[in-house]
């Protein structure tokens, strides 16, 4: 008689309000933890400054695996590319009582954009001192009048969100010249520095860079514009919201996209085929991997609500010392992961 109960109960149709409701708590609480293990790993001054990569391949795993008990109302989608995918696989259902309709489908979608929107909003006020503070690694002094050259940009962010979510970028280590101090004028040995900071040597090395890196980013359609005008450390404050690539190449971008998106859905599909007493660990599990083995080139952002509601929170909330949000890359984690799960809910249909 429970189980009778319990299963009639399950299969009832679920007002699309709940599943508004429930979608906008998993992807708020996805963003939440996953825009925070970025922030915790990139800011200055925090306990896990500098955690590396792996600790925010782990974070995101966990992230989703909140997500996903938070959101079991609805099938704990808390993604635009698993609807997608779910409705391109030919599915019925949603999820057991919410049958497959336009309706149902904007629902989703519009529920994890703005649960995404809400939890990295929770995230930034989670470290709100940290970004008024932090200041970032890649600057180089020019030694004249206190200012710094930033040739970073919100494409190349040292710290990423992926699922992403942290990469690679420039560092101060790329620089072989050093900041001047205010000690001697110079002397016959030549190991002194002028008052106003660099030796010649080094200014015109810091010029050279500058000219190298200009052309580098206008060979590759990176935006250029260096010596930057944009605040210390906001390639890493970006890095917190949402994904950017290591190496920027839109086509190959998406490719990367399509190919971890696609691995997401396809497996995600098949679990329901081949149940497991894992639940939701395993799915957080695959996230681990696919941001292990595939996150690298763009920060696997395989999740097009996880990528924009946090950068809509970066362009609207007053983050100290921000610079541009990097709309001109925004379709990438848009377009790469839909392409990826039409594909995935494509085969599935073919497979079963």
């Amino acid at each position: 008689m429970l189980s009778t109960a319990l299963q009639a109960a399950t299969t009832a149709p679920v007002p699309l309000a709940e599943v508004f409701g429930s979608e906008v708590l998993g992807t708020g609480l996805l963003t939440l933890l996953g825009c925070g293990v970025v922030a915790n790993v990139v800011l200055t001054k925090t306990l896990g400054n500098a955690g590396g990569w792996l600790l925010v391949n782990v974070g995101w795993g966990f992230a989703v695996l909140a997500g996903v008990y938070a959101a079991f109302r609805s099938g704990a989608h808390i993604n635009p590319a698993v609807t997608v995918g779910i409705l391109t696989s030919g599915a019925d259902e949603y999820a057991p009582g919410v049958a497959v309709t336009a309706g149902a489908t904007f629902t989703y979608l519009a529920a994890q954009v703005l649960g995404a929107f809400l939890g990295a909003v929770a995230a930034w006020l989670a470290y709100k001192k940290h970004f008024d503070e932090h200041t970032g690694a890649d600057e180089v002094s020019d030694g004249t009048d206190g200012t710094t050259i930033d040739l970073r940009d919100g494409s190349s962010p040292r710290g990423r969100g992926a699922g992403s979510e942290s990469g690679g970028g420039r560092t101060s280590s790329d620089w072989p010249l050093r900041a001047g101090g205010s000690g001697g004028s110079g002397g016959s040995g030549g190991s002194g520095r002028r008052t106003a900071g660099l030796d010649e040597r080094e200014t015109l090395t810091t010029t050279s860079r500058v000219e190298t890196v200009t052309a580098e980013r206008a060979g590759s359609g990176e935006p250029t514009g260096a010596p930057r005008s944009t605040p210390a450390g906001a390639a890493d404050k970006l890095g917190v919201f949402c994904t950017g690539p290591a190496i920027p190449a839109p086509a190959w971008n998406v490719l990367t996209e399509v190919i971890g998106t696609f691995v997401l859905v396809l497996v995600v599909l098949l679990f329901g085929r081949t149940p497991s007493g894992l639940g939701p660990a395993a799915v957080a599990f695959l996230v681990v991997g696919i941001g292990a083995s595939l996150g690298g080139p763009t920060g696997y952002a395989i999740n097009p609500a996880r990528d924009l509601g946090p950068r809509l929170a970066h362009a609207l909330l007053p983050v100290a010392g921000k610079g541009g949000s990097n709309w001109g890359y925004a379709w990438v984690p848009i377009v790469g992961p839909v392409v990826g799960a039409v594909l995935a809910g494509l085969l599935f249909r073919v497979l079963t």
